[in-house]
């Protein structure tokens, strides 16, 4: 469950990039309510079902899909097994892992690298990383899930409490792409101290829970620790970069700017 929550972290932070193609709040929500409760729900019980079922069926419980696929004996059931995979991996990948790297590069110079062309290049970054000798190896892949929560979470953390206790809930749209000393959120020339601060403590928070003992007590807690952390932090980082009064984001001068 805790590493199903340090997954599923990721896209949370880059939900924008989903949320931008959106035509209204409605849709997005029936999207959110049809893609991930239910979906998943279903997903959940056809997973636990189907490994029950390999008991009875061919001897022995398998957890691992492939390896159910591998013991039948049907050449239809593994070809769509084959295609299945081939959807789901594609699919997931998109989600999670290709659309947020290549905002992320083509964000760094938009003149210069369109959407398309930093896709192409989080593809071939990806494949440098070699990500199957992670899969190979199960302590590998909590331990590097464990890692990015504990990064994830702070950023969580962060972006709830300048959202909710330091702006008081309010945001303004067009300040966010102004870029010099006129945006509210120029902070010290474009960056965020008390952020970055934040950052540095509560990721350090999680890591501490994650390699020292307390990991045997408290397996997979990095994200939760860095994002109570940081929400924590975080207000009283911006109160005494402002001088013990929290920084107000600023009444929001639209019902646009409001959403």
């Amino acid at each position: 469950m805790m590493l199903t929550v340090s997954y599923f972290s990721a896209p949370i932070l880059n939900f924008g990039d989903f949320a931008r193609y959106g035509r209204s709040r409605a849709d997005i929500t029936r999207g959110n309510r049809w893609g991930l409760p239910v979906n998943f729900l279903a997903f959940i019980a056809l997973t636990v079902s189907t490994i029950a079922l390999t008991g009875p069926a061919l001897g022995a419980r398998l957890t691992d899909p492939v390896e159910t696929v591998a013991r039948t004996d049907s050449a239809t059931i593994i070809v769509l097994a084959i295609l299945a995979f081939m959807l789901a991996t594609a699919g997931i990948n998109v989600v999670v892992n290709f659309v947020s790297a290549s905002f992320d590069f083509s964000n760094m110079a938009p003149d210069r690298i369109g959407w398309r062309a930093a896709g192409t290049g989080a593809a071939l970054f990806s494949i440098l990383l070699t990500p199957w000798n992670l899969y190979n190896n199960p302590l590998a892949m909590h331990l590097t899930l464990d890692v990015l929560a504990s990064l994830i979470g702070p950023l969580y953390g962060i972006l709830l409490a300048d959202y909710f206790l330091v702006g008081g809930g309010r945001i303004t749209v067009a300040d966010l792409y102004i870029h010099d000393a006129t945006s509210r959120y120029w902070y010290r020339n474009g960056v965020n101290p008390a952020a970055l601060l934040t950052l540095l403590l509560s990721a350090g928070c999680a890591n501490l829970v994650l390699f020292t003992r307390l990991a045997g007590a408290f397996p997979g807690l990095s994200w939760f620790v860095g994002c109570l952390a940081a929400t924590l932090a975080y207000p009283l980082l911006s109160r005494r970069r402002t001088g013990g009064a929290p920084f107000r984001h600023g009444p929001a001068t639209s019902p646009d700017e409001l959403r």
